[in-house]
């Protein structure tokens, strides 16, 4: 499988509210996209991640469509 970085609109945020949302929204998203978004915490303020839709194709062990948080040490 191929895995494209798109053009997955803004990537880096150090806001204190803000909102991402999938290429496309709200149509599907496309196939073989790789999108990463980064998020700044310069303030040391708790970080709050909430969803108000969260859909993404079913398979099995989520190899093709899923969320990865990744919280840096």
């Amino acid at each position: 499988m191929c895995l494209y970085v798109v053009d997955c609109g803004k990537q880096t945020f150090s806001e204190v509210t803000f909102e991402i949302t999938s290429p496309g929204y709200p149509d599907d998203y496309g196939s073989n996209l790789h999108c990463l978004y980064y998020i700044h915490n310069s303030f040391n303020y708790i970080l709050t991640i909430s969803f108000q839709m969260f859909a993404i194709e079913y398979y099995n062990n989520c190899i093709y469509d899923y969320l990865m948080v990744c919280i840096p040490c």
